[in-house]
Formats: C-alpha cells, sequence, structure tokens
C-alpha cells in the first residue's frame, strides 16, 4: 500500500503520532511518551519513533515494512540548541530509514493545525512555553519558550513554580496560609514543607508541570490564588503575540490560536488571554484540529502537494479541535 503519511506531535509529556492515507482518512493513531531529547536522550528519541511507527503500522494492518511517502515530526527541543541539531537528526534519520521526513519544532506543527496553514500565530502552552508564527510571505519566527530555568512564562511549569514560591511563604507565615498550600501538601503527600526546596531541579520535568492541576482544585475550595495565577499567565502569554509581531509583519489583526492544556485550566485564562489581543494587534482564532493533524497537513504539504487540499478538507472535517474539559486536563505540549 502506497499513499500515506505520518505526522508526530511531541511535547514535554507525552508524543501523538498519526497515519493517514492521501485522502485524509486516518489509518492509526498511537500516543507514547516524551520525544524531547533533553528528557530521554537521542537514542530515547529513535527508540521511541521507531517502536511508535511499528505501531502504526500494525493497528492500521500494514506489513512492517510498508512505506510511508512522508512524515512530519514536530518535537519539543528542535532549533534551541544548533550544535544538538546533528545527533537529533541522526537519531530522526535512524528511526525513519529511507522514509522521506521534515523535522521541525513541536510548535509549527502547534501552528499548522490550529491555523490549517494559514498565516497566523499559534500559542501553545503545556508543560513549556512557546509562540510560533507564519506570515502571508511564509516568514517565521518564535517567542519565549526560553526553557524552564529562566522562562517559558504562562507554561504549566511556570505556574508550578509560582505555586511552589507561595507555598513557600505561606509555609513560614510571609503570606496567610490558603487551601493551596493544603492541596500542595496533599498533592505531594509531604511530611515537612522544607522537602519541597529542591522539587524543580530533582524531579522530572512533566512531575514538577503536573502541579499546576491543583489551582482548580484550590479554586474550588474558595481560594483567590489561582485567579491571580491565571491572570498573570494569560498576559505573559499574551505578550508572545508582541514579540512574533516584533520580528515579521502581519496585517492587522492578525490572527492568534491558542493550544495546550493551560488553556484547560480555567475560562478565566481563556478569556483574559483572549481579552488581552486587541492591544497587540490581535484577535483570537479558535484552533482547526489538533497538532498531530497539523503534522499530517506539513506532510501533505511538503511531500504529497497534489493531495493536500483534499486532505485538508477531510481532517478539518472529521477531527475538529475540542479543547478537553477541566475535569480531563492534561498538561502536556511544548
Amino acid at each position: 500500500m502506497s499513499g500515506l503519511l505520518v505526522g508526530v506531535d511531541g511535547g514535554g509529556s507525552k508524543t501523538a503520532y498519526a497515519l493517514c492515507d492521501l485522502s485524509g482518512v486516518i489509518l492509526a493513531r498511537f500516543e507514547g511518551d516524551t520525544t524531547n531529547y533533553n528528557q530521554v536522550g537521542f537514542d530515547g528519541v529513535t527508540t521511541a519513533v521507531s517502536e511508535a511507527l511499528a505501531a502504526l503500522r500494525q493497528t492500521a494492518g500494514l506489513a512492517a515494512d510498508a512505506s510511508v511517502d512522508g512524515a512530519v515530526l514536530g518535537l519539543g527541543g528542535v532549533g534551541e540548541v544548533s550544535a544538538e541539531m546533528g545527533p537529533l537528526l541522526q537519531a530522526v534519520k535512524t528511526a525513519l530509514g529511507t522514509t522521506p521526513h521534515r523535522l521541525v519544532n513541536d510548535s509549527e506543527v502547534g501552528w499548522a493545525g490550529a491555523l490549517a496553514l494559514a498565516p497566523g500565530i499559534n500559542i501553545i502552552a503545556g508543560t513549556g512555553s512557546l509562540a510560533f508564527g507564519v506570515n502571508a510571505n511564509s516568514e517565521t519566527a518564535r517567542a519565549g519558550g526560553w526553557a524552564w530555568a529562566i522562562g517559558d512564562e504562562g507554561s504549566a511549569h511556570w505556574l508550578a513554580r509560582r505555586i511552589l514560591n507561595i507555598f513557600t511563604r505561606q509555609s513560614d507565615g510571609r503570606l496567610p496560609r490558603t487551601a493551596l498550600y493544603h492541596c500542595l501538601r496533599e498533592r505531594l503527600k509531604v511530611t515537612e514543607d522544607v522537602d519541597v526546596r529542591f522539587l524543580p531541579m530533582q524531579a522530572p520535568r512533566k512531575k514538577v508541570a503536573a502541579l499546576a492541576t491543583i489551582l482548580p482544585l484550590a479554586e474550588a475550595l474558595g481560594d483567590e490564588t489561582p485567579a491571580e495565577l491565571y491572570r498573570e499567565a494569560a498576559e505573559e502569554l499574551a505578550l508572545t503575540v508582541r514579540g512574533i509581531r516584533s520580528q515579521i509583519s502581519f496585517d492587522d489583526p492578525v490572527d492568534v490560536s491558542a493550544t495546550g492544556g493551560v488553556f484547560r485550566l480555567s475560562p478565566l485564562i481563556r478569556q483574559t488571554f483572549i481579552a488581552a489581543l486587541p492591544r497587540y494587534g490581535a484577535r483570537y482564532a479558535a484552533p482547526q484540529v489538533a497538532p498531530v493533524e497539523g503534522a499530517l497537513l506539513m506532510a501533505a504539504r511538503d511531500f504529497s502537494p497534489a493531495a493536500l487540499e483534499s486532505i485538508r478538507y477531510r481532517l478539518l472535517a472529521d477531527h475538529p479541535f475540542e479543547p478537553q474539559s477541566i475535569e480531563k486536563v492534561s498538561v502536556n505540549a511544548a
């Protein structure tokens, strides 16, 4: 069987894979662990991608050596350290063999899905955060995403660090204790508050980021701290639009979409974010399809352009982006 495309969306906590034919029918999906080489190493990338491709072929009922016309992989960390791109490219090539492919940052497939390849900006806020934009001249720019130690403002990891900071101040009496303090103690099962001191440096990145999901719990108990953090995160994420627009030109207003688990934590984040956009000459555009479908659109554009419009039509009709509820929130991505 020929005429197959593969899309990959690799965030900070998990990786989504999809296989489709040239009419846009999804033949198989697979979800695995993060493929960010900073977390799993280059050999880990090779292993994860190889196993996922084998699972896709098996699910679709294809032979183990069934050829794929093209693949686009959007992985976290791509393009962020130039000296590490060579080993990463080789790790992906080892996994894909002779399959034509393109490796991009996961923010790019996020844009491709959210805007369906149209000019605009997508902001992804999951484990980390990053904005990616493409204008009508196909010029691209990124803003944010400077890694957890100094950046990733508005991300789940950033929110978790803000929570931990507030927790420590509440612990030693600099601030009055609120529901957030008790929710964090319960989540971490700490016996001594001092045990959280080095958590961001010692625990896995996705485990730290997952602490952001205590905010809805504290809010439900009447704590006003989550609302303050929601507004702060939303303003930081909206500011990345200014960063993109300072690098490349757009007509006013530019379409801006938003994806990632942080935007599902609370309606207040989305409302504050959308309300801030006009200050930066932007308007909100609802995501069209999920990032993994965005990777499939890019694969069609790059490797099977004659099929692009039919694939785009099918994907947008069959797989509209549907944000999860707060109860099902996940903080992956980026």
